[in-house]
């Protein structure tokens, strides 16, 4: 064989191996936000919000918060002894809900993050 052929040969078997170190590398690190949920990535810098798209993420390097996006439904109920009291001395039932979401953007994203973490995937962690 030429020299030229077996150059060639080398560079393609190292172009293999690299392809399949990334390969590797981006299916055991890499995270996609889904479209109801995003995440914020913290460690190696300043944090990084994922909103519809992926990040790589190294375990022992980056920390992940998940932030939902979808619209959660909060009820609020006063009844009994926690029952709303009028000025003129009623002790008044009162039920309310409130629908509550994080905004797509990334300064709302952080915010909804630092505030309430990983309570905005849960409805009653987030409730109380």
């Amino acid at each position: 064989m030429s020299s030229i052929t077996v150059a060639l040969l080398v560079l393609a078997v190292i172009l293999a191996a690299a392809y399949f170190v990334w390969w590797v590398f981006a299916r055991l690190y890499f995270v996609r936000a889904t479209a109801d949920r995003a995440f914020v990535r913290t460690g190696g810098g300043k944090p990084k919000v994922v909103i519809g798209g992926g990040a790589f993420v190294l375990p022992w390097w980056h920390n992940i918060t998940w932030v939902s996006l979808a619209s959660t439904k909060l009820r609020v109920v006063k009844a009994n002894r926690d029952a709303l009291i009028t000025r003129d001395k009623f002790r008044v039932d009162v039920g309310a809900d409130f629908y509550v979401r994080v905004l797509a953007d990334e300064e709302s994203v952080l915010k909804a993050a630092q505030s309430l973490g990983t309570r905005t995937t849960d409805t009653d962690a987030l409730r109380e």
